[in-house]
This record gives structure tokens, C-alpha cells and sequence, in this order.
């Protein structure tokens, strides 16, 4: 077992401690999304002597319910649990789907179909493309200043910096500077 579900396991022990059976199969049960009717019906069957309502159940996992805490945490446990599982699926099918991008780029299929794979091939060994972007409309380099002088401090430097940008032909000229 890894490190990670020791963890987890110690954490859910520490958590679930003084808690009865049915408490935690409540829990679990309601973390895995059956309704409160249903686990009712299951806890009765499963617990028998006991009576449960799903009234009763669905009041203790409520914001001031007994088993709120638990629950949250639990559920907390599983969540992480199932997005761990998530990315060890999503890891086991990279080459399996690096293949079909491949194969769909080598195959005899429409221009568009090729055209796809290989920018998506493309793109996720090298990278997207950068665009350069135009400053030259004065409303959007007004907009640019207003935003660098609300981020930093303005102690004259950035509206300098930002007039040279707007007009990039003030600055220096033989050596020396012209502002």
C-alpha cells in the first residue's frame, strides 16, 4: 500500500473513531450518492433492530447534524481519492491516445481530419504559437497604463515606461535622452 493510502486510510481511521457500523455505512453510502430513502431501506436490512428514517438520516449529516463533520470529511477523503483514480486512467491512456493522433495524421483521412492531428501534435510537443499583439490604438495603450498604474505603485516610472511604448520614437537620441 502507497504512502498516500496509508494516509488517507489513518486519516478516515482518526476520523470514523467512536462512530457506530451503520454510522459509517450511512456515511459511505451517502458519499457514493444513494438517496436517503435507499439507505434507510439498506441500514434496516443490514442493521436489523434498528429503526431508520430518512428524516432522521438526512438530519444528521446537515449543517448542525452529529455526522456533519464526519461526512465532510469523508466525502473530502473520496473526493481526492477519485481524482488520484482519475489521473492514473488519464496517464495509462496518453500513449494509447498520442497513437491515435498519430495514426489519425498518417491515415487516409480528409484534409480537415489531418490538419487537426497534426496541429494537436503540434501543439503539445512544441507548444502553441505566440501572436504578437498591436499596441498602436491609443484607447488600447491607455487601457494597458490605467491597468500597469493600478498594479504597481506609480512613482512617475511606469508612465514613462508606458509613453515610451505609446510612442516609441521618444527615448534617446545620439546618447542622450530627449523626455
Amino acid at each position: 500500500m502507497s504512502t498516500t493510502k496509508n494516509n488517507k486510510k489513518e486519516r478516515w481511521e482518526e476520523i470514523s473513531k467512536g462512530l457506530k457500523l451503520w454510522e459509517i455505512e450511512f456515511i459511505k453510502l451517502k458519499t457514493l450518492g444513494y438517496k436517503y430513502e435507499e439507505i434507510a431501506d439498506r441500514l434496516r436490512k443490514g442493521f436489523r433492530g434498528k429503526k431508520f428514517s430518512d428524516v432522521v438520516l438526512r438530519q444528521l449529516i446537515y449543517k448542525d447534524g452529529r455526522l456533519n463533520e464526519h461526512y465532510n470529511a469523508y466525502y473530502e477523503l473520496a473526493a481526492e481519492e477519485s481524482l488520484e483514480e482519475g489521473k492514473r486512467i488519464l496517464e495509462n491512456a496518453t500513449s494509447s491516445a498520442a497513437m491515435t493522433q498519430v495514426n489519425l495524421l498518417n491515415k487516409v483521412y480528409q484534409g480537415n481530419v489531418r490538419l487537426g492531428a497534426s496541429k494537436e501534435i503540434l501543439d503539445r510537443t512544441l507548444g502553441r504559437a505566440t501572436q504578437p499583439v498591436d499596441i498602436k490604438d491609443d484607447r488600447m495603450m491607455q487601457e494597458l497604463e490605467e491597468k500597469v498604474n493600478s498594479i504597481f505603485e506609480d512613482n512617475g516610472n511606469t508612465t514613462r515606461i508606458a509613453n515610451r511604448i505609446k510612442n516609441p520614437k521618444r527615448g534617446t537620441s545620439k546618447g542622450k535622452k530627449t523626455s
